[in-house]
């Protein structure tokens, strides 16, 4: 928290939290329109103002297509899941950017470092699915401190970019994950794949992203969290195949960070090494400083204790998927946070 507290303006910590009801939905106690609340009007930030980064909502160039994938990872045995997703991908060197579940990740830490290692995007999509807005700002930075570990435990890189669950996103959201090193990526193109029943219509729907010349770019919004949305993600790979054949697909699909020019993690001039224990008790990570200036190398141990209830929540399609509840007992003068809050010199 020291970082957040000595960087983000009072005025954006001081924005009230929304009201959490269920699911996705929340009420929303602030001024929608001066804080930027993504979910009233889609509202983004296409320039930083101060303490606030701007969101990745779209890609610049014509043809470029930011292909995402959130929720998962999930493994059923390769089929109909992220390691079948992958092997998809890789059918046609197609590279993506998949947004983990901190969870999930923990659960499947294998599929995350083969996702890594097949030279696709890792971000954060945070430890429990809950809806930002509604969390305190210890909570926020737990949601992607904890995460960031378990990545980092992973594949030994930190991400670069983050998204908000359900786009539920504010000022106080984008300025505490800014502080953190993170920026959002939100997207203009949603294949509603978890809220649909219906494959086909989903599948007609990224369909129509490529149809034409391509006159622009964008970010789409697919996932990888049921075997309904992994499916349909597999077969609409298996019809751009088809398109590319015939000579009628005309788009580059490409991770996010790939499109906008930047670095997929955090520290990339870094050499990051060590271990980090996770759970409820020690948490021990060494990094190691830029190997051609000053190499140094820095331990923090730490105790923190997260609640992970599982909170069944139905998707559209009728599956259940457990999610944990917030860790909100993961406080931020303690964040696992400390795993990788900078290179050299900081603080928790």
């Amino acid at each position: 928290m020291a970082i957040v507290r000595a960087t983000v303006p009072q005025n954006l910590l001081n924005i009230a939290p929304s009201t959490y009801v269920s699911g996705s939905t929340v009420t929303y106690n602030a001024d929608a329109a001066a804080t930027c609340y993504w979910p009233s009007g889609q509202c983004l930030r296409r320039t930083a103002i101060a303490g606030v980064p701007a969101d990745v909502f779209t890609c610049p160039g014509n043809g470029q297509w930011g292909l995402t994938y959130d929720d998962g990872p999930i493994s059923a045995n390769g089929v109909k899941d992220t390691p079948a997703l992958l092997a998809a991908l890789a059918s046609q060197n197609i590279h993506a950017t998949f947004f983990v579940v901190g969870a999930n990740v923990r659960q499947y830490p294998a599929v995350v470092r083969d996702t890594d290692l097949a030279g696709h995007q890792i971000a954060l999509h945070t430890w429990s699915h809950h809806p930002l807005t509604s969390l305190s700002n210890e909570q926020i930075v737990a949601e992607l401190k904890y995460t960031e570990a378990i990545v980092y435990q992973s594949i030994g890189k930190v991400a670069a970019f983050f998204r908000p669950p359900y786009g539920d996103i504010d000022d106080r959201v984008r300025a505490i994950a800014g502080a953190l090193g993170y920026t959002a990526v939100i997207w203009d193109k949603d294949s509603a794949d978890a809220s649909s029943t219906n494959a086909n219509t989903v599948s007609a729907t990224i369909a129509g992203w490529y149809a034409g010349s391509a006159t622009t770019g964008f970010v789409s919004l697919q996932h990888d969290i049921t075997a309904f949305t992994a499916g349909i993600a597999i077969n609409a790979l298996s019809a751009i195949s088809s398109a590319k054949a015939a000579g009628t697909f005309k788009y580059t699909p490409q991770p996010v960070g790939t499109c906008v020019g930047r670095a997929f993690y955090q520290y990339d001039n870094a050499t990051l090494t060590g271990t980090t224990t996770m759970g409820g008790g020690a948490v021990v990570t060494n990094i190691g400083g830029n190997a051609t200036t000053n190499p140094k190398t820095v331990t923090v141990t730490a105790t923190a204790t997260a609640t992970a209830t599982a909170a069944a929540d139905k998707s559209s399609n009728n599956a259940v998927r457990s999610r944990p509840s917030p860790p909100g007992g993961l406080v931020c003068a303690l964040a696992v946070a400390a795993v990788v809050s900078a290179v050299g010199a900081f603080s928790i």
